[in-house]
């Protein structure tokens, strides 16, 4: 088991104070499996989990309840083996997964053609849970909301939609609509007006002081574990970006957007923590696939010293 460990609120890690106290369990689940679980077969052992949490201050039992919880509501999936128990996401969780990897790290740069995509709905009152869910999924997807049952996008996210309407079984309840706005106001006034642009370019300013951490790396190095938590809340941070930026062309925000300076820090320092991170997790990462490696490594060792032929040195008659 890798035994270095710096906690994100241990004296004397010097960490700034967006980094100080423990992060949301089941937030802090969903980074650990869009950046480094996906990466390793989908799949990890809960005892995993429990060493990685507790970088951050999360307890065993605050992490079971949010592990419980996340099961119930359809985001993983548990599998037991003898006595250990192994998670993985469900195929709605990794959909999610992939949708925000997607919008951190690969962020649509295509020029705007000035055409809208307009999309309404009408999902009755008595199923209010499944219209508030599918209001969120679309915020999520980059939609702001022109006034009350209608969204819009620069973006042609029909594909999208499709999908998700008809995963939920909302498809009878919506419309889509895609053509150019017809008011005389600029696209850019319009953008301010749906999205909350100002908000967001302040945030971005502010996780502009990550440049901090850049410096640290250039003048002494990381260890393998304080990049691991750095790297952490470097993305934990940086995706509340893509629950709340629509990923707006040039076009409709404002010259000086801070947004593409943040995109290059984040990219640079992710790229920067990397290694680093990487070790740290893979030495305390384990699943069903890593156990059954090692135990089936004794036997071929076992098989491998029957196999060996032992060789009796031939007498040389004396002449």
């Amino acid at each position: 088991m890798y035994q270095e460990s710096v906690r994100s609120d241990a004296p004397g890690t010097e960490l700034a104070p967006p980094f100080a106290g423990t992060p949301r369990p089941q937030a802090m689940l969903f980074t650990l499996w869009g950046d480094y679980i996906r990466h390793y077969g989908g799949e990890i052992w809960v005892g995993s989990l429990i060493r990685l949490a507790a970088e951050f201050g999360l307890s065993e039992p605050a992490l079971r309840a949010v592990l419980s919880r996340m099961s119930r509501a359809g985001w993983i999936e548990a599998t037991r083996q003898g006595n250990r128990s192994y998670y993985r996401l469900t195929r709605h969780g990794r959909a999610l997964i992939q949708e925000g990897a997607a919008r951190i790290f690969q962020p649509r740069r295509e020029p705007w053609d000035g055409q809208w995509h307009l999309l309404t709905y009408s999902i009755p009152e008595a199923q209010r849970s499944l219209r508030d869910h599918f209001r969120k999924r679309i915020q999520y997807l980059g939609f702001g909301p022109l006034a009350a049952g209608a969204w819009i996008s620069p973006h042609d996210l029909r594909r999208e939609v499709t999908e998700l309407a008809e995963d939920l079984g909302v498809t009878p309840y919506i419309e889509q609509f895609r053509g150019a706005s017809l008011s005389s106001g600029e696209a850019r006034t319009l953008a301010a007006r749906v999205w909350p642009l100002e908000r967001l370019a302040a945030a971005y300013r502010e996780f502009l002081r990550w440049e901090h951490v850049l410096a640290e790396i250039a003048e002494a190095g990381v260890s393998d574990a304080r990049a691991f938590v750095l790297r952490f809340w470097l993305i934990h941070q940086y995706q509340r970006f893509f629950l709340e930026d629509p990923n707006l062309p040039p076009e409709l925000v404002p010259p000086d957007w801070p947004g593409y300076d943040a995109a290059h820090l984040f990219q640079t320092l992710h790229d920067r923590l990397a290694p680093g991170a990487n070790r740290f997790f893979a030495a305390v990462f384990e699943s069903r696939t890593r156990e059954r490696q090692r135990q089936a490594r004794p036997l071929r060792q076992q098989r491998a010293a029957s196999d060996q032929v032992t060789v009796v040195p031939r007498r040389v008659a004396a002449r």
